[in-house]
């Protein structure tokens, strides 16, 4: 690599690299092993998880997989993230709309 006025070029590669079945086994190799399928939740479900700052962290998912919510924040302790999760299931059906937009 060389940089020219604070931009980096890499050198071009070579072309003979991705004729190898060798190396193309491989990589394919690498592909399958990283790859995990996540299948939807068969219901409405909230994903308990620790994020890279190694605080709890969850997400409600709904069966599509998709985010219906996620923590705002980060907690020390599973147990706290487990109390926030049992307060709004307490309350949630409860909740009342508040529309803000007017």
């Amino acid at each position: 690599m060389f940089g020219v006025m604070g931009l980096t070029v890499a050198p071009a590669q070579d072309k003979t690299d991705k004729k190898d079945p060798k190396k193309i086994e491989k990589k394919a190799e690498k592909k399958d092993d990283t790859k995990t399928e996540k299948k939807a939740p068969t219901e409405p479900t909230f994903e308990l998880y620790e994020d890279t700052a190694k605080q709890f962290r969850f997400r409600l998912v709904d069966t599509t997989g998709a985010n219906l919510t996620m923590a705002s924040k980060g907690y020390k302790t599973k147990a706290e993230a487990e109390k926030v999760i049992a307060r709004i299931k307490s309350v949630a059906s409860k909740a009342t709309v508040d529309d803000q937009s007017k």
